[in-house]
């Protein structure tokens, strides 16, 4: 297989990060299958981060183009809400 030299060059850029990326996630994987309940909870609040951010951004996006129609406004308030919640509960009751 023949593969052109800007390919090499930009595999040599990154290749010593590559392997430093490699073993990070080889290390968090096995923290997972160790801790599985700490990384559940951490991966919960990161999704409920994730989506309350979303629904700032998505919000600060309907104001600006859209503000006047009300169904526009239902997916940022669902994804703040939503966020919200799973960030203050991160856990189902049946866990506590």
């Amino acid at each position: 297989m023949n593969t052109p030299h800007t390919e090499i060059e930009i595999l040599g850029k990154f290749g010593s990060h590559t392997f430093i990326i490699g073993v990070l996630l080889i290390l968090l994987g096995m923290a997972g299958i160790l801790l599985p309940g700490v990384m559940s909870m951490g991966t919960g609040i990161l999704f409920a981060w994730l989506m309350f951010i979303g629904g700032l951004l998505w919000a600060v996006h309907t104001y600006r183009y859209n503000p006047k129609h009300v169904m526009d406004w239902l997916k940022p308030t669902l994804l703040l809400i939503t966020g919200g919640l799973m960030y203050t509960i991160p856990y189902p009751a049946w866990l506590r």
